[in-house]
């Protein structure tokens, strides 16, 4: 019904757009358009536009698609208890819209990979821009001044998908030297001075491996280029935790946590709290949690999970939490096969430290709702789909 070139067009202006628009009427627009229309209406076209074809995906993206009907399906039975929202429209904002976008970034990347890394790495660099003119100071409780945006936390800890797009696209040649390292420049500057402290790990893992694989392809000895990093890495990180105010946000919450003989409590802030009470939540609803959300109603300080692994625990139960594993595990999994390619060896350490940047993210931060990196999940099941085709078309001619 479509043509190839359509659908490739407008699944690009998908994914752009799945980007952009959340940003946009947030900051300009006054957050017009709260009940997602917008989002419907991409969703609706892109199953119209792909047809049959949207659905064609690797078993772990089913495992997904399983895991929000039984969260669905798990909330109107537990309760649901947000303000000024339906389950169904919140559920179609929060749950189906990133899987929608997952879907639709699959199915491009499989015949259209770099037109889309590129396009990507464009909308991440006038996202970072954009984003710059909302931003404003402001005094945090630790006495550390922060930036704040209109989009939230999901702004600042969105750009480590920036560099991630970047060394992509540079690897593929659809971008130049000075505009990659322009583009890391910039990351790095609005990360660090808005002190969000989970955005700026998961942009120093992307960074690292990044700078490894350009180092790693000008060296034959591999010791070199991991030294060269090794040293690169640790400067940086000394220089950080001395001078910047992550570096004072983290002295402050190991100096003043109340979990003095939990080392990974005390790192984790103010989320420690939500590790205990969810666990106990959990012990007392293992099978299916508290439903999605009811922490927020049910805890004592009312506010969502940000941590995600105590999201699948605590409010999916271990119904949830195995269906969380199994799509996570086999993404990984995949990961790890195009290590063996000799061809996809700089994928993999760029695939591998994306996850590595989500599994650290997900320890302070709640990601199930995230548009953006589900298109990056799309993306790398794409790519880890077309290398396992042509290495099959290798080995039989």
């Amino acid at each position: 019904m479509f043509s190839a070139s359509i659908r490739t067009k407008y699944n690009i202006f998908y994914l752009v757009a799945a980007l952009l628009w959340p940003l946009l009427k947030v900051q300009f627009l006054n957050g017009i358009d709260g009940a997602g229309r917008v989002e419907m209406l991409l969703m609706f076209f892109a199953v119209i536009i792909n047809g049959r074809r949207l659905i064609k995906i690797p078993n772990a993206v089913f495992v997904w698609g399983i895991w929000i009907i039984y969260s669905i399906i798990n909330s109107s039975v537990k309760g649901f208890h947000l303000e000024n929202v339906t389950l169904i429209v919140w559920a179609i904002k929060s749950l189906i819209f990133p899987f929608i976008t997952l879907l639709v970034a699959y199915r491009v990347s499989l015949t259209n990979y770099s037109r889309v890394v590129k396009a990507m790495f464009v909308a991440y660099l006038f996202y970072l821009i954009i984003g710059m003119f909302g931003l404003a100071e402001y005094v945090e409780y630790d006495d550390s001044t922060r930036m704040a945006n209109n989009a939230g936390n999901a702004y600042f800890n969105s750009l480590f998908l920036l560099p991630f797009y970047a060394i992509l696209a540079f690897q593929q040649r659809k971008i130049g030297k000075i505009l990659y390292i322009i583009a890391l420049l910039l990351a790095i500057a609005v990360v660090l001075y808005s002190g969000e402290r989970k955005a700026l790990i998961a942009l120093f893992v992307i960074i690292v491996a990044s700078i490894y694989v350009i180092i790693k392809q000008k060296s034959k000895h591999k010791f070199y280029s991991a030294a060269i990093v090794s040293m690169i890495a640790a400067v940086c990180f000394f220089l950080v935790m001395q001078y910047s105010t992550f570096g004072q946000r983290m002295e402050y919450s190991m100096a003043e946590s109340d979990y003095s003989n939990n080392l990974f409590l005390k790192l984790v802030g103010d989320r420690a709290i939500m590790y205990i009470e969810g666990w106990d939540f959990f012990l007392h609803n293992i099978w299916t949690g508290i439903g999605l959300t009811q922490y927020a109603h049910l805890s004592q300080i009312g506010l969502l999970l940000h941590t995600e692994y105590m999201v699948q625990l605590c409010e999916c139960g271990i119904i949830g939490s195995l269906l969380f594993i199994i799509f996570y595990g086999s993404m990984i999994k995949k990961v790890i096969r195009i290590r063996k390619e000799p061809y996809s060896k700089n994928l993999f350490l760029i695939y591998f430290s994306f996850i590595i940047a989500i599994l650290i993210i997900n320890l302070v931060s709640w990601t199930y709702d995230s548009a953006d990196y589900f298109a990056a999940f799309g993306l790398i099941f794409a790519s880890c789909a077309k290398t396992k085709n042509r290495s099959v078309i290798i080995r039989q001619s």
